[in-house]
């Protein structure tokens, strides 16, 4: 927003209507003053709000996308990542000639209660051994 760009204030006698005019110039340019400085103070404050939201916009959409990668029960990689990595793994793997091994599988717990528990170990034990998960 532009700065306010009036000189000055009138000054003169203020016995007359030339000075009751002056008064209402004063009180006028007094008042407009006061209103652009709180449109400024209220265009600092919502930059302020946005920056703000947009940092929390950010963090959550990072989140979000760590949590898209992975499995909600175990923790390891989904299709969705291997879907994307697979590429570059083809490329890295092509340029290395580097040996590729590629785990795909699915599972199923029965046990309610048990299902952390295995999960967990299921995870432990299909990644124990990769390399890149």
């Amino acid at each position: 927003m532009s700065s306010l760009k009036l000189l000055s204030r009138f000054r003169g006698p203020l016995y007359d209507e030339l000075g009751r005019l002056a008064e209402s110039f004063n009180s006028i340019f007094e008042q407009t003053r006061q209103a652009h400085q709180a449109l400024e103070d209220y265009a600092h404050a919502l930059e302020e709000k946005v920056k703000e939201r947009t940092y929390h916009l950010e963090q959550a959409n990072q989140q979000l996308h760590q949590l898209s990668q992975r499995d909600g029960l175990t923790g390891v990689y989904n299709r969705h990542y291997f879907d994307q990595q697979a590429p570059l793994y083809w490329q890295d793997f092509q340029e290395k000639r580097q040996p590729l091994s590629v785990l795909l599988t699915t599972y199923q717990f029965t046990h309610g209660h048990e299902k952390p528990a295995a999960a967990g170990r299921f995870a432990d034990s299909a990644s124990g051994s990769a390399s890149h998960v």
